[in-house]
């Protein structure tokens, strides 16, 4: 009799264990398929990197950046002030996590024209990661993103849009951005 409730209860317990197990992965899955419902017009859309964007902060962009491995890509305005916040966001966000960005590349592309204030606080900060100059917006236009001109995207190795939104001050866009690429 011992024996068959010690067997009952390790059933419960197993029961239990799968059960949780189970459902925190489905609400996780849940959580991503209805968030990026938001952004199914660009979901698993091909990015194309235009040729005429210059490099602003001349740190080392290799050629084939742009081209291959999980991309990191936040856009803004060149003229924005909340743009510039954000550049020391991802700064800080390089420091913290250093380990995606083994197998991730992280950059900011800035649209617009030439703006002092911009390319002064680029220089004085000194970021760790490649800024770009997109004076005609063209990586926007030619992507067909003119509304999401402020927006931080997760490409794949293919360049292809596996996740929108900004990890840099939300814990649980972190924990999924970590997730994606860690896979």
């Amino acid at each position: 009799m011992i024996k068959y409730q010690s067997f009952n209860f390790n059933c419960i317990i197993l029961g239990i264990f799968i059960f949780i197990v189970t459902s925190c992965g489905s609400k996780q899955v849940n959580f991503v398929n209805e968030y990026m419902q938001a952004y199914s017009d660009i979901q698993n859309k091909q990015i194309v990197f235009p040729t005429d964007i210059s490099i602003i902060n001349e740190k080392y962009l290799p050629e084939d950046f742009l081209k291959s491995g999980m991309k990191i890509v936040c856009t803004g305005q060149m003229g924005c002030s909340p743009c510039v916040l954000r550049l020391k966001e991802i700064e800080k966000y390089i420091k913290e996590n250093r380990e995606l960005f083994v197998k991730a590349k992280i950059f900011y592309i800035a649209s617009g024209e030439f703006n002092d204030y911009f390319n002064y606080q680029v220089k004085e900060n000194n970021f760790s990661f490649p800024i770009l100059h997109d004076v005609n917006a063209t990586f926007i236009k030619k992507n067909g993103l003119s509304n999401y001109d402020k927006e931080v995207f997760l490409l794949d190795e293919n360049n292809k849009i596996i996740f929108v939104g900004s990890p840099f001050n939300n814990d649980r866009l972190h924990e999924y951005y970590k997730k994606i690429i860690n896979k």
